[in-house]
């Protein structure tokens, strides 16, 4: 597989929950995001929740989850809390891929709206990948994790590596 093949996002169904669930991030990753069986979990209690397989191909790279909520002044807020793609198809770009395919979904909401995600500070390339889609660091959540914003975004928005 290479980096070059493009990312699609897929909602998950039961099935497509298995594959996820087997997903795991690099060791050294595993305090960064929680594990998928506890985002398949969150899922089960809270059917607003969107989870999506990232694929590459017919192969299940990665999982992705966000959530919809409004404002208080109506706009749109969508909230991406789970991105990531498993150890054995990272450092080929399929996460900046999924993230702006992500966005792009998003961004077809024809209201307005802005996209938060937080991560932990010590996670360099998330902090790194955010910034370089446009996102801004805007505050600290209670378990010490950033909190990033990109309002109203172009979905037509490509970054330069």
């Amino acid at each position: 597989m290479s980096g070059s093949q493009p990312v699609s996002l897929r909602p998950l169904t039961p099935k497509l929950a298995e594959r996820v669930a087997l997903l795991e991030v690099s060791p050294g990753q595993a305090s960064f995001v929680a594990s998928n069986a506890e985002s398949l979990s969150d899922w089960s209690e809270d059917p607003d929740l969107k989870p999506l397989a990232i694929y590459v191909g017919e192969t299940v790279v990665g999982f992705a989850m966000y959530e919809e909520c409004t404002d208080d002044d109506g706009t749109i807020e969508y909230n991406i809390f789970r991105l990531m793609i498993d150890r054995r198809h990272q450092g080929q770009g399929y996460g900046r891929k999924a993230l702006e395919a992500l966005i792009a979904t998003l961004c077809a909401d024809p209201r307005p709206l802005r996209i938060t995600t937080c991560f932990v500070p010590h996670n360099t390339s998330a902090r790194s990948m955010y910034a370089k889609f446009g996102f801004v660091e805007i505050d600290v959540d209670e378990d010490g994790e950033i909190i990033a914003e990109l309002r109203r975004p172009s979905a037509s928005r490509t970054v330069q590596d």
